[in-house]
């Protein structure tokens, strides 16, 4: 029998659809290897008729978004802009991000080693805070925007498939229509003055239910600019210009005027770009059959929400955690309550946060021997994260358990053949009537990656391998055939048959709108908020010296203290000499 070679990582194996533009030599993907896996025996796959997906139809992705699928066919792309005039495009089917990428799940690709960090934009999103998670990320160029579409198994959206997606077939002006832009429909110029949750306004969903299309961030396309392109473009999946200085960004940001949120305009940027309101999204052609991860946040069934009184608005408490010198470079580190916020209010410092249990851990820097604050609330108050105001039951996806000590759902493979009892809850046989495969969840949704086929009647992968529907199945032989790998970052646990987090934290967590609530351990709706003034208290954060002292009474005159005042350096009148701040 032929035995699996090394598995390179899935966007290459993208790159090499037919149909598929070809990227740009920045969005090479990482290579990522599982464990070689010996064949047995050669799976007998009977062939099985589904209906296909449809327009709008959605799927879980492995980032912690969703993909929403566009039909293949033809639309009307361009307006009344010079280098956008109108004509009739036809595109090949595919996946795109629903909406845009989040800070949340950017994350996840950084922390796994994949992607760089963002720039930090005056006015952005706080990259690092928990509370600004379901925001885009912004303050991220070309390169970065492509490197994580590489990892999510895709690329990024060529300019002919961002704008069908938003648009429709018909060419409409806006996402949602022919109705004059309001604040009640998208983020632009005068609404909030910042990035928004991309959720945040599902009544201007695109004719394929994509959302955040106008207004909020701009962003990246694969496309080089060239304003004549139209002109001698293909009718039949238009890739972009050959070559150029510039790319394409495409859509609005929450600084844009009214007459800048026609979802025909382009724009053109350098490839080093970063802003405040530009961010991206991901095409996905042809989407991988990924194996499940090893562990997940519980859906919560059944959630109601309950009256929400003020002992939900209780100030954080923070636990000092103590100093140190890292590098002559100075920390200082607390803990607060997981869903709590933080915001640093002393110019010249900054903070990251992570995960740890029911903690938030923040590590603050700033300059040696100066102290400085943040302000902590409870979310409770400020309506950001889910409260103690919700009621339901965690779930897991079929194939995971409930674990009560970390209340994650731990992936946990049974028989892929049915039992005396038939099969387990969650699964049902497939058409040959003799192999379980997973249906819809307690949630009501499929697995990772899988749509409810109606003609199928069950769920099935996006990429139509209805063989190949193995979550929480127990069958090395089937999975060594259907998967191709983990995404880089993560390893495959071969005993398990699930990718392994590098670390707990880096595990995709909950779909954008919803956040992990402590209290019920599970993923719960974002509640509206309760209070904006209370349940905030300040935390002094404090720095070592750690570099040795700026030798200031060394410096001849006042002039040259006065230059060297970013060293610490101050001239004492009295003295007439050059001192160190005290």
């Amino acid at each position: 029998m032929k035995k699996l070679q090394a598995i390179f990582a899935l966007a290459f194996i993208l790159s090499a659809c037919a149909g598929t533009p070809t990227a740009a030599p920045s969005e090479a993907p990482t290579a990522t290897l599982i464990s070689i896996v010996e064949e047995t025996a050669v799976p007998t796959l009977v062939p099985i008729q589904l209906g296909g997906p449809t327009a709008g139809t959605t799927v879980s992705w492995m980032d912690g978004g969703s993909l929403v699928y566009v039909p293949a066919g033809q639309f009307t792309m361009g307006g009344s802009g010079a280098d956008s005039p109108t004509h009739s495009v036809s595109l090949s089917a595919y996946w795109i991000s629903r909406t845009k990428i989040t800070n949340r799940m950017y994350s996840i690709c950084v922390g796994v080693g994949v992607c760089s960090p963002p720039t930090s934009t005056p006015g952005g999103s706080v990259y690092s805070n928990p509370v600004y998670g379901d925001h885009p990320v912004v303050g991220v160029a070309y390169d970065q925007a492509a490197a994580y579409c590489s990892w999510a198994g895709g690329r990024l959206p060529t300019e002919a498939e961002w704008e069908k997606a938003a648009r429709g077939p018909s060419g409409q002006t806006y996402p949602w229509g022919a109705a004059q832009p309001s604040c009640d429909l998208l983020n632009f110029a005068g609404c909030k003055n910042s990035t928004t949750s991309v959720v945040a306004y599902p009544n201007s969903a695109s004719p394929y239910l994509a959302l955040d299309m106008a207004g909020n961030a701009h962003e990246w396309t694969l496309d080089w600019y060239n304003a004549s392109y139209y002109a001698s473009s293909p009718i039949q999946d238009p890739p972009g210009a050959d070559s150029g200085d510039y790319r394409v960004i495409r859509g609005s940001g929450f600084n844009s005027d009214i007459t800048q949120l026609d979802v025909s305009i382009r724009r053109p940027a350098a490839p080093a770009y970063t802003s405040a309101d530009l961010g991206f999204r991901c095409v996905v052609q042809q989407p991988i059959n990924f194996p499940a991860y090893c562990q997940t946040s519980p859906n919560l069934v059944g959630a109601a929400v309950l009256p929400t009184t003020a002992n939900d608005c209780v100030t954080p408490v923070a636990q000092k955690l103590g100093l140190a010198c890292r590098q002559q470079i100075p920390y200082d580190t607390f803990l607060i309550p997981r869903g709590s916020t933080y915001n640093v209010t002393s110019p010249g410092f900054s903070c990251t946060s992570r995960v740890v249990g029911e903690m938030i851990e923040v590590t603050c820097t700033g300059p040696d021997a100066k102290s400085g604050s943040v302000e902590v609330c409870n979310s409770a108050c400020g309506g950001l994260l889910p409260t103690a105001a919700l009621t339901g039951t965690p779930a897991c996806d079929p194939g995971y358990s409930f674990d009560p000590a970390t209340r994650q759902c731990l992936y946990t493979p049974l028989s892929a053949q049915a039992g005396p009892q038939g099969c387990p809850p969650g699964y049902a046989l497939d058409s040959t009537g003799q192999t379980c495969r997973p249906t819809l969840g307690a949630d009501n949704s499929c697995p990772m990656g899988q749509y409810y086929d109606t003609l199928y009647g069950g769920c099935v992968p996006a990429n139509g391998q209805a063989n190949c529907n193995l979550y929480g199945l127990n069958n090395p032989s089937l999975a060594s055939t259907c998967f191709v790998g983990c995404p880089a970052g993560f390893s495959f646990n071969s005993g398990s048959q699930c990718c392994q987090a590098p670390a707990i934290g880096l595990y995709p967590d909950c779909q954008p709108g919803y956040a992990y609530d402590p209290t019920i351990g599970a993923c719960a709706p974002r509640l509206q908020a309760v209070s904006a003034t209370q349940g905030c208290t300040f935390v002094s954060i404090d720095m070592m010296q750690c570099a040795p002292l700026f030798a200031c009474d060394k410096l001849p005159d006042e002039n040259a203290c006065i230059i060297n005042a970013a060293n610490g350096c101050v001239w004492n009148e009295k003295a007439n000499a050059c001192e160190n701040v005290k």
